[in-house]
């Protein structure tokens, strides 16, 4: 199944109830169909890392609320929190998303800026670092 890891349909549905949102209301508030909602909160599909910023933004929750991290999160899982693609990360890192997705997965370390790198997952350079490492030795 695509879409972010770790989406929980259970808070969605929480969520949800406490901002008195239909479906359709909700779709038509973050401009997904009411088809694609159903399924999210069914659990037969999972949000894209867009659609879960629009969806945490329209229920009053954090992203994180409807789709906790693990417990040794990736930057792959941190990139999905901060709503991004590769190819979003990649525009905002100025690289090729298969060079965002090599980094992600450890197999090399960003030579450039790594505050930068840092700030576009929403993390601070030691949390950043902790990820790659994390990824650089599984």
């Amino acid at each position: 199944m695509q879409g972010v890891s770790g989406f929980d349909p259970q808070r969605m549905a929480r969520a949800r109830a406490k901002a008195g949102l239909s479906y359709r209301h909700l779709a038509a508030l973050i401009g997904l169909s009411y088809g694609t909602v159903l399924g999210y909160q069914q659990g037969h599909t999972r949000p894209r890392p867009g659609h879960l910023v629009r969806l945490a933004a329209a229920l009053n929750c954090t992203v994180t609320y409807l789709a906790p991290l693990p417990r040794a999160p990736t930057l792959a899982d941190y990139r999905d929190r901060a709503g991004l693609t590769l190819e979003e990360m990649g525009r905002r890192v100025g690289r090729h998303s298969g060079s965002v997705g090599r980094i992600e997965r450890g197999i090399y370390w960003p030579d450039d800026d790594v505050e930068k790198w840092a700030g576009c997952y929403g993390l601070e350079p030691a949390e950043f670092t902790t990820a790659w490492r994390r990824a650089a030795r599984s």
